[in-house]
């Protein structure tokens, strides 16, 4: 709108448009805004390594693109990643979220389940008359998991190892 009283000479205005790509109203060279990225343990998941600080980017234009790296904590995998996106009409707040990866393969040790699988034999040149055991089968084990399942009795036989034990690593 251009409003003014005519007086006795000619007016001459010129009408600026700017852009409003976000469609708020406001020029997108008015509107400035911020991001902030906090750094938190998946709950349940907290350990002794130290969580970056907040990262913060102040004054980013309507339409300006970010990417932001996790910064690496040994033994844990961020999620997400890489924060990007495009600033459109309001302040940026992401939580990045570190998860264990005790295995160290990046994946985080929550997402990760691995099967445990025991068979029964006797040993070459040994065979014999009784019933071995079944194949004992324990699935959806996490990483980080312990295990511990005593061999089953076998009459005239001793079983090698007598109790299998051990720690779900990564397969």
């Amino acid at each position: 709108v251009v409003e003014g009283t005519i007086v006795d000479q000619d007016v001459n205005v010129e009408v600026v448009y700017h852009r409003d790509s976000n469609g708020n109203g406001e020029p997108d060279v008015n509107e400035s805004y911020d991001l902030t990225i906090t750094y938190a343990y998946a709950e349940g998941e907290e350990g002794e390594a130290a969580l970056p600080g907040t990262h913060t980017e102040t004054g980013l234009s309507v339409g300006e693109a970010y990417s932001v790296e996790s910064p690496a904590v040994e033994g844990y995998v961020a999620e997400p990643e890489v924060v990007e996106g495009t600033i459109v009409d309001q302040d940026v707040n992401v939580e990045v979220v570190y998860h264990l990866d005790s295995n160290g393969n990046g994946e985080p040790d929550a997402d990760e389940s691995y099967d445990l699988t025991i068979t029964y034999a006797y040993a070459e040149g040994e065979e014999g008359e009784a019933t071995l055991p079944e194949t004992h089968t324990e699935t959806d084990l996490a990483v980080g998991e312990a295990y511990s399942v005593a061999s089953p009795a076998v009459e005239g036989y001793v079983a090698e190892p007598e109790v299998v034990e051990g720690t779900i690593v990564d397969q």
